[in-house]
């Protein structure tokens, strides 16, 4: 069968050959005023050869249209097929726009909002009438169904009101009467083995997939353990026991508490034997690789900007917390994992936030406690993209502006083009429009915000749509301030620098968010990707000099293992003054690059 589907690409190459028209023109599921690429052609001729790959494309490349284009045509042969297409929870209506782009399926797509007997009734619609495609968001499949034991095997069942429950019964029932093709977009959320959405998507995907592909750009998204979790979903045959795995591909460490050697997860091992094992099964192509369209130099830099005297000060306050925790004989007491995760939030925060001094803020931290920084905030109201909502956000109750902030607003008033800052804390992205708005800059005619909060909540996702295409149209809007929920699934290449006011906890998320700007068919010779990071007047680096190592050591497990763009650039860094000096710094290299002098 699959030999089959190569014969009926290759006759339809054949096609286009003669005629001036796109190759994929004569499927009647596929709109024909559009046009598919070579690359793209060669990645769907390859995905008809497996039932159950993984399309580990750059991103930018088009994973999007190969797997709908591939489902068209397995529809053409097959029509008893149904697509179910698992995508990210802010996605889900731009997946239900490129489906209407591009094909002429009739697509069924169901919110996490709204109430469970909404969603059931939805899914039985899709089922019994004629539909093609059902779009379900990850947050659905987040809901723990199964009981499991500890080898991950179904024991039980939580709850059979759940809606997912219910879709999983109706695809039982039709079984016969349909065979399911199974996309799963962004497939890092199934890389922990032991989270609801791995255990639900295997059980969908061993037991009901006919056609499986996962599809994300960064199989190894913090280990080599999440991308072993990505192929087993993809096909349960596949590192079928996760202690065997862990075995082969990770080097032994003694524990003395367990007085046995166990594997170290952060010390892979026969890496060449992992490539060989997935041969075949993973389909994966770099932008520089391919020679269609144009690829953007990328320069990859890091900015070490000194902070002021108070965030300094501030910043010491917490590190020394750690420092200073001692119990009652005088020795230091063992921080819990919980403990170490709010002092590392909230050292973060000193850096991304102002932070004022003489407050009870900063009491806290020579008492040793950990306060929740909301009270130190007041509420601060935007309105959205649409008319008649508004924002309450919370910001610092003091006006004095932060070192990154400064930074950021030199970028708005002197940097020609468009670009992106990204914060993975809401609070950075709150103080920001803040900033913003003092200065006289409002969102919607000079900047947007692009995070779950603001986009999701909306009808359809039509603030989310809104704000994506006058980022990309309208030449007033000059930034966007985007948050994790723009991490994929997102085309803003109207832009050609992104700013990192802090940084993503791991590498695929850094890969991710590069991806962006740096995309082919750029209009853009030169993109560039700089992260800001906080140095102290001291010379001494904070946390998030640490948080770039991880990336780093991560970034070089990738390159070793796969390969990725990201490492075919080079990187530098700069220590930065002030913001005149910073503005020049950014602009002198990106005219360098377009030269050829770097």
């Amino acid at each position: 069968m699959a030999e089959l589907g190569v014969r009926l690409l290759r006759f339809h190459k054949r096609i286009f050959e003669l005629k001036p028209h796109p190759k994929l023109k004569d499927n009647l599921y596929l709109h024909g005023d559009w046009q598919l690429e070579d690359y793209q052609f060669e990645g769907i001729v390859e995905l008809s050869k497996i039932s159950r790959p993984v399309l580990g494309d750059d991103t930018g490349i088009g994973k999007t249209v190969e797997s709908l284009t591939t489902f068209a045509y397995k529809k053409l042969k097959e029509p008893q097929y149904r697509g179910i297409f698992i995508v990210p929870t802010v996605s889900v209506f731009q997946w239900v726009s490129e489906i209407q782009k591009f094909t002429s399926f009739k697509v069924m797509p169901v919110e996490s909002k709204g109430s469970i007997e909404d969603r059931k009734e939805l899914f039985d619609t899709f089922f019994k009438e004629d539909y093609d495609i059902l779009v379900i968001p990850h947050s659905l499949l987040h809901k723990r169904i199964f009981l499991t034991d500890k080898k991950g095997a179904i024991t039980g069942c939580v709850s059979q009101d759940s809606e997912i429950y219910h879709c999983f019964k109706l695809i039982e029932k039709y079984k016969d009467k349909y065979k399911y093709f199974i996309a799963i977009d962004e497939a890092t959320c199934v890389r922990c083995a032991k989270s609801n959405i791995f255990t639900n998507c295997k059980y969908l995907s061993f037991r009901y997939g006919d056609y499986v592909v996962c599809m994300t750009a960064t199989i190894l998204y913090k280990q080599l353990l999440d991308a072993r979790n990505i192929f087993h979903v993809a096909d349960p045959r596949v590192f079928d026991n996760i202690y065997s795995f862990m075995n082969i591909y990770f080097k032994k460490m003694w524990v003395p508490r367990l007085k046995k050697k166990v594997p170290n997860l952060k010390q892979p091992t026969n890496l060449e034997l992992f490539k060989e094992n997935i041969m075949g099964r993973y389909i994966a192509r770099k932008k520089t690789d391919i020679k269609s369209g144009q690829i953007p130099h990328l320069i990859r830099d890091t900015f070490n900007l000194r902070c002021s005297d108070s965030d300094t000060r501030i910043y010491s306050l917490v590190e020394n917390s750690v420092e200073e925790t001692i119990d009652d004989d005088g020795k230091v007491k063992p921080m819990s994992f919980w403990q170490l995760g709010q002092l590392f939030f909230l050292s973060q925060i000193v850096l991304d936030v102002p932070i004022f001094e003489g407050t009870k803020f900063e009491d806290d931290f020579k008492n040793k406690e950990l306060k929740k920084f909301k009270e130190y905030m007041q509420e601060f109201t935007y309105p959205s993209l649409l008319k008649g909502k508004d924002y309450t956000v919370y910001v610092p109750i003091n006006n004095v502006i932060n070192t990154k902030a400064e930074y950021v607003l030199s970028l708005m008033q002197d940097y020609g083009s468009k670009f992106i800052v990204f914060s993975r804390y809401l609070y950075g992205l709150d103080y920001l429009t803040k900033v913003l708005y003092d200065k006289g800059y409002r969102i919607g005619s000079d900047f947007i915000r692009i995070t779950g909060f603001d986009n999701y909540k909306t009808k359809n996702g039509s603030d989310r749509e809104k704000a994506i295409k006058l980022f990309q149209e309208n030449s007033g809007v000059k930034l966007a301030l985007i948050s994790s929920a723009g991490e994929a699934s997102l085309n803003l290449q109207a832009a050609n620098l992104i700013c990192f006011y802090n940084l993503p906890y791991t590498a695929g998320a850094y890969i991710q968010l590069v991806g962006r700007i740096h995309r082919l068919f750029s209009k853009h010779d030169t993109v560039s990707a700089i992260s800001l990071l906080s140095w102290l007047p001291n010379s001494k680096q904070t946390v998030e000099h640490d948080t770039w190592n991880v990336i780093r050591g991560e970034l070089n497990l990738i390159e070793k293992t796969l390969g990725t763009s990201i490492m075919d650039y080079n990187e530098t860094h700069s220590l930065i003054q002030n913001t005149d000096d910073f503005v020049k710094q950014v602009l002198i290299k990106m005219k360098q690059r377009i030269k050829g002098a770097v």
